[in-house]
């Protein structure tokens, strides 16, 4: 057991024999693990301070937690996503800067306003690449590691707000087990999802993505816009059977040879003004779909604004904006973790 210092508290135990609450302060409790050599846990209230950041008005709020150790509870996650928080305005990800893990600038946990995890957000990659600032860097995913390179932007009132960033969101997964589908066996250039609809071309770009092609000549579908068909078709398709992660649905639009027109159901978060990821896998897909050539940059139209992407071997390139909106502080619930032997501090001394 681990000791603690003597404060003259009241000692409150817990249900059950297996651990002991005790009170410092009123925002503090510290919790030992009775039958545990490893740990302390400790949750206090704590103010920390984030960045509100979006990439073509897919916003995020990102915290910066490269030099500490704090893990954030779900109802930490859910309230600062919430859209009534006063101080972050809530969010559609939430980007958590961790210490890097193989090498690379950080580590980046991705979750959504529900608190679900994520493997990857092209447009919130590009905004860790912003914030970061060096002309290179390296950011740790559950997805792999992304390479973004800061590159120059056109002089506008926004400039010193605004940063040009391209990543390689690495090479997509095309095959079912990878995707993940329930159905191994199927085609995943022809998945039919919905009788109204076109059938998706299925892409795993760190995150599951189906793309349906609407200017389809063979389904009614093409007499309506992708927002449209995101509206009355995303929530249901997003929760299909055939998906056990769920997926993001993208509703695309070809424009020509050189130019998409995307709309996408982001899973968990709805209709996004803009998914770097779906962005990703809609060039894949067309690609895949059309039977042209990768190799050049494929400019995609989204609700806000666009994105260049380009499939080559070596991996997916998107280049686009990342835009700094404002700072602040916040209050959370926070949860440390204090090696075995050590004292856990109190609030006063932290």
């Amino acid at each position: 057991m681990i000791k603690l210092p003597e404060t003259g508290r009241k000692r409150h135990p817990l249900k059950g024999d297996r651990r002991a609450k005790f009170r410092y302060e009123k925002t503090i409790v510290v919790k030992v693990c009775v039958d545990s050599k490893d740990v302390a846990e400790r949750w206090f209230q704590m103010r920390i301070e984030f960045t509100k950041m979006n990439g073509l008005g897919n916003d995020f709020v990102l915290l910066d937690f490269r030099s500490q150790n704090i893990a954030l509870t779900e109802a930490d996650i859910r309230a600062l996503g919430d859209r009534e928080n006063p101080q972050t305005k809530g969010f559609d990800q939430l980007l958590v800067l961790r210490p890097a893990r193989h090498g690379g600038s950080c580590f980046m946990e991705i979750f959504n306003a529900d608190a679900s995890r994520v493997g990857a957000c092209g447009n919130g990659t590009r905004a860790a690449a912003a914030f970061i600032g060096a002309q290179t860097s390296l950011i740790e995913t559950d997805g792999g590691t992304l390479t973004c390179e800061r590159l120059p932007a056109e002089a506008s009132p926004q400039s010193d707000r605004e940063t040009l960033v391209c990543v390689n969101m690495g090479r997509p997964n095309l095959d079912a087990a990878d995707i993940p589908l329930r159905d191994t066996d199927i085609d995943t250039m022809s998945v039919p999802l919905h009788e109204d609809l076109p059938p998706a071309c299925m892409v795993n770009m760190g995150n599951p993505h189906a793309v349906i092609f609407i200017n389809d000549d063979q389904h009614q579908a093409s007499e309506r816009n992708g927002r449209a068909l995101a509206l009355e078709y995303g929530e249901a398709l997003e929760h299909h059977p055939l998906f056990p992660e769920r997926a993001n649905i993208n509703f695309v639009e070809i424009l020509g040879e050189t130019e998409l027109r995307l709309d996408t159901w982001e899973r968990s978060a709805g209709l996004t003004q803009a998914c770097g990821s779906g962005a990703c896998a809609s060039v894949v897909a067309y690609h895949r779909h059309s039977k042209t050539q990768p190799g050049q940059f494929i400019t995609v139209h989204l609700p806000g604004g666009d994105l260049d992407i380009r499939y080559s071997e070596d991996g997916v390139y998107m280049r686009g904006l990342a835009e700094f909106e404002f700072s602040g502080q916040v209050d959370i619930e926070a949860e440390t973790i204090t090696p075995a032997g050590q004292t856990p501090k109190l609030e006063s001394e932290l």
